[in-house]
């Protein structure tokens, strides 16, 4: 804990916070959904505040992420409560109402089956191509399958055997 100026600050208080969290609804015997859930409320109660430097694809997959509308009125609340600046908040309500649905959930334009008949072994590879290509989707920098397969092709030339 650290005094600066007229406030205290913790580093480190989401983490811990969780953790606590955690353990006292496990001690009061609650669902394991239940413990899991305030956990992620508490150590990302304050990841809002970096949205707005956020790349586009990194953005989508915060909104995306199952509790969303929880977590921000959760800071909704933390923010009253601490300084009333509610600009981080209305910045991801504002993008949740902007983006489309399907920009935040997109289905996949390429899995792993088309890996596959580029001839890349299944593996572990497959996770991190895969990633790669839904940032590149999520960012508006791929739409379609082939050039999903073109950025494959470019990204990962010695695995792909066509």
């Amino acid at each position: 804990m650290r005094q600066e100026e007229d406030r205290l600050t913790f580093y480190g208080h989401t983490e811990k916070g969780g953790e606590m969290a955690e353990e006292v609804l496990k001690r009061l015997k609650r669902s394991r959904m239940t413990w899991e859930r305030v956990g992620y409320l508490v150590r990302n109660h304050l990841r809002h505040i970096q949205a707005p430097q956020m790349r586009l694809s990194t953005l989508k997959r915060f909104l995306a992420e199952d509790g969303i509308d929880e977590l921000l009125e959760l800071t909704r609340i933390d923010a009253l409560s601490a300084n009333g600046d509610l600009q981080h908040y209305l910045f991801c309500k504002s993008k949740l109402a902007e983006l489309k649905q399907e920009e935040i959930h997109p289905e996949p334009i390429l899995r792993g089956r088309d890996l596959i008949a580029m001839g890349l072994p299944p593996g572990p590879l497959f996770h991190e191509i895969l990633k790669g290509v839904e940032d590149a989707q999520l960012g508006g920098e791929l739409s379609n399958r082939e050039e999903a397969m073109d950025w494959v092709e470019k990204h990962y030339p010695s695995e792909v055997k066509r």
